[in-house]
């Protein structure tokens, strides 16, 4: 079962489980009570807010307010990825990448080549990007997205749920997936190899932290931290076995999102972590940390939750 059917499962649960007064804030334009949303960037200023069905919200004020770019097309979208004010994708169902260069205030969509769900994206800069996604699908591309090119992550055979993507480098990235998979590239994304990643757990998300330090989340409470560029892994300990879908932080603070409100902080990618209760009982599918100590958590029923101090305190969106 891959990251998204267990969000799915979690979606359910929580529907039917949820104590009255626990929906989602309800005020996001375009966005229903019950929609899920999945992934969140911030740039400066602005923050992005993807989720189904084909949410796509924006804030230009740090996340006071939000309006809708709702493109046509009303699928999931399952990532977004911003690197600059004006540059961005999201990624999602049926192989679907959308593009804009003008902050969102307009998308095009771009030919991937594939129909299978795209679970992850991250851009190094404007023109070098990977996407990944189910049965070991994976594109990149050399020129914004303009051509997407299908690359071979996995070792022919294998079919894995990739689930996340990320740079350290300009030529130093990681992918991670199903059974504890990450698979490493060294020269950009034309060649890969596997990287025994200490775990067996499924990984769901991956990031890079300043400094060049990686990290991916997963199953049971997996954590993994590398600080070579992705050539070896070592398992952090959290001190949970709930599943931990998203890693973000800053050079002085990180955190780890994940079920039933999961919250998990450090100073140090070894950690010790401490374990926080966010205030919901829905799962939190999307973390971001911006240098300056904004922070937004999303996940299931319109969760969104704000942190204007490094994490160390949120709010649900819209509440006083």
């Amino acid at each position: 079962m891959d990251f998204r059917q267990r969000l799915a499962l979690a979606v359910i649960a929580a529907a039917l489980f949820a104590p009255p007064g626990a929906m989602g804030d309800e005020r996001l334009p375009g966005v229903a009570p019950a929609d899920p949303l999945y992934d969140v960037a911030i740039v400066g200023r602005n923050v992005w807010i993807v989720g189904f069905p084909g949410i796509l919200l924006h804030s230009s004020d740090g996340g006071t307010t939000f309006a809708s770019q709702r493109p046509a097309d009303r699928s999931s979208f399952f990532a977004v990825d911003f690197v600059d004010e004006k540059t961005g994708w999201v990624a999602g169902r049926g192989g679907q990448i959308l593009a804009t260069r003008d902050g969102g205030a307009t998308w095009e969509k771009q030919a991937t080549g594939t129909t299978e769900p795209l679970l992850a994206i991250d851009f190094v800069d404007a023109s070098h990007g990977i996407a990944v996604g189910n049965f070991a699908t994976a594109v990149r591309t050399e020129d914004g997205g303009r051509t997407w090119v299908a690359i071979r992550v996995a070792p022919e055979g294998e079919d894995p749920s990739l689930n996340g993507v990320a740079f350290a480098t300009d030529r130093e990235a990681i992918v991670v997936g199903e059974f504890g998979s990450v698979f490493r590239t060294g020269d950009g994304g034309l060649t890969w190899e596997a990287v025994s990643s200490g775990v067996n757990d499924s990984l769901y998300g991956a990031a890079a932290l300043p400094g060049g330090v990686l990290m991916a989340a997963g199953a049971e409470g997996v954590l993994i931290t590398s600080a070579d560029g992705g050539r070896s892994f070592t398992p952090v300990a959290t001190g949970t076995t709930r599943h931990l879908f998203r890693v973000t932080g800053t050079a002085t603070r990180i955190l780890v999102s994940g079920n039933g409100g999961t919250l998990l902080s450090a100073d140090r990618p070894e950690g010790p972590y401490v374990a926080w209760k966010a205030p919901t009982y829905f799962w939190l599918g999307g973390a971001r940390l911006a240098p300056d100590g904004t922070g937004f958590l999303v996940g299931g029923r319109t969760l969104v939750l704000r942190t204007a101090d490094g994490g160390r305190t949120w709010k649900r969106w819209g509440a006083p």
